[in-house]
């Protein structure tokens, strides 16, 4: 018998696929200014409850607005957050 092309599991079939292009830059409409202290903030290297103290707000309120920025972005997490900050900041998109 010939094996799969692909890895299964279970009922799932999983291909590697390269990681996506970075997100494109967004209107500022999308991304308010607190929004954009949150990621500078993020990309900095902070936890929750420091970004939390810096901007002036709760650890649930910056849980909140992390989950609207992924959101607007398509992202997961922090890391591709702070890269794509990173890439805007070095090209000068801000």
């Amino acid at each position: 018998m010939a094996q799969p092309a692909t890895p299964s599991y279970g009922n799932r079939n999983f291909v590697h696929q390269p990681l996506a292009a970075p997100a494109p830059k967004l209107p500022k409409a999308l991304t308010s200014e607190r929004e954009m202290q949150i990621i500078a903030l993020v990309a900095e290297g902070l936890k929750n409850s420091d970004i939390a103290g810096v901007v002036g707000t709760s650890e649930h309120v910056v849980k909140n607005q992390l989950r609207s920025i992924y959101d607007k972005l398509g992202m997961w997490n922090r890391v591709e957050l702070a890269l794509w900050y990173e890439a805007r900041r070095e090209q000068g998109s801000f």
